[in-house]
């Protein structure tokens, strides 16, 4: 909207606006493409009336083709939707926004697709303070600050949080906030029905519209103990089940914007992770009651085997009983330093990692990646997370004694 109002006075002959609904809430038909077009047509003089799709088209690109006029279609549901909407040469331009990646267009070298990432946290403090009354900016400043770690710098959390605290008491945002702090209410609190804007209900239309493939591997990357994950590892999550084809379902995945790459990582937004594990059950949980536990191995199996394969450049005379990698890529450093980088890239995930095995009772994994990992710990001097870890290590060991070499 910003966009075309600073537009409009390039377009003279007007600006032309269709909401699709693509994505407006779980089960709702977008908008047909002829019922937009008739919309369309009324705007302009048509010396006869077309019948159909086809005659429809025909006559907008043709009311257009002489005319500057600058149409927005928001919410697209897909490419097909969008087509037949578009003008055809002329001065006229087109904004088309859309949760989905539109691959048709994509293709077209005519179009420039802008993809809408995260706020950083000056411009989601902004946001919301733009909205408090002066008065209240200094009373708030924590609250505000936690609200926006907690959207993550999510545009739609964002605006929908706006909108919750517009024209409330000063107590209504540490309301808020105690509810986003409570993983099981957030995407609750993420709601806004007057506006009709729900961070809940724009992935579940996304979600809905996924392969059982695709839904399968979005449940599993939240398992993932994230924030991020190698392709490799990816493809390790896929031997969980049967014919699981994770290439595939990760192109879904990216295409739906459910999954972004940076870096050549995945990575999927906290929101995302947290609306998958509440609400995405795919049928491997029903049918194959190993799922789960064979999801949570592949997981941690490609943690230890890529924190030992680097731990092998910091000391190659230690000796744990790891053993050899089976049905797992391991990303093995080629050097010291790209160990090390790689260590510290990935120790939040490593962490997380540890937690998920004790959630889990992995004793294999409470075990040997805290022990894996301390050489690392030691060489960063890290040395308060190398006492928690090894004490969690063994408290395990134990408890359950050394475990096994061969793989649990």
């Amino acid at each position: 909207n910003h966009a075309a109002h600073a537009l409009r006075e390039i377009f003279s002959d007007g600006v032309l606006f269709a909401e699709l609904g693509g994505f407006a809430e779980p089960g709702a038909r977008p908008a047909d493409p002829e019922s937009v077009i008739d919309g369309f047509l009324a705007e302009f003089p048509v010396p006869t009336k077309p019948v159909g799709l086809a005659q429809k088209v025909t006559a907008l690109r043709s009311v257009l083709a002489n005319r500057a006029v600058l149409i927005v279609l928001d919410d697209a549901w897909d490419d097909q939707q969008v087509l037949p909407l578009l003008p055809g040469t002329g001065a006229g331009a087109v904004l088309i926004t859309s949760r989905r990646r539109l691959e048709t267009l994509r293709a077209d070298p005519q179009v420039e697709e802008v993809l809408l990432g995260e706020l950083d946290d000056e411009a989601s403090t902004a946001l919301l303070e733009e909205r408090m009354p002066q008065a209240h900016r200094g009373k708030t400043s924590r609250e505000v600050k936690a609200i926006v770690e907690l959207c993550r710098g999510h545009p739609l959390a964002l605006s929908v949080t706006v909108r919750r605290l517009d024209g409330h008491a000063f107590a209504a945002i540490h309301h808020l906030h105690q509810q986003l702090k409570a993983e099981e209410e957030r995407l609750d609190a993420l709601d806004h029905r007057p506006s009709q804007l729900s961070v809940k209900a724009a992935l579940a239309c996304s979600v809905d519209t996924l392969s059982e493939q695709a839904r399968c591997l979005l449940w599993q990357l939240a398992v993932h103990p994230g924030p991020s994950i190698s392709w490799s590892a990816v493809l390790d999550l896929g031997l969980a089940g049967e014919e699981l084809h994770t290439d595939r379902a990760i192109e879904e995945l990216l295409t739906a914007n459910l999954v972004e790459l940076r870096s050549d990582r995945y990575r999927l937004h906290d929101l995302v992770r947290t609306f998958a594990r509440q609400r995405v059950l795919p049928e491997a949980l029903n049918s194959n009651a190993d799922f789960e536990a064979a999801t949570v191995r592949q997981v941690l199996e490609h943690q230890l085997q890529k924190v030992w394969a680097c731990d092998q450049w910091l000391d190659g005379q230690r000796s744990l009983p790891v053993g050899e990698p089976d049905g797992i890529t391991v990303d093995r450093p080629e050097e010291l330093e790209a160990a090390l980088t790689m260590l510290d890239d990935s120790f939040d995930e490593v962490v997380r990692g540890i937690e998920l095995s004790l959630e889990h009772g992995s004793r294999r994994h409470t075990w040997l990646l805290p022990m894996a990992l301390v050489t690392y710990l030691w060489r960063r001097r890290r040395l308060r997370d190398a006492q928690r870890f090894l004490t969690l290590a063994g408290e395990a060991a134990e408890q359950f004694g050394a475990p096994p070499v061969e793989q649990a």
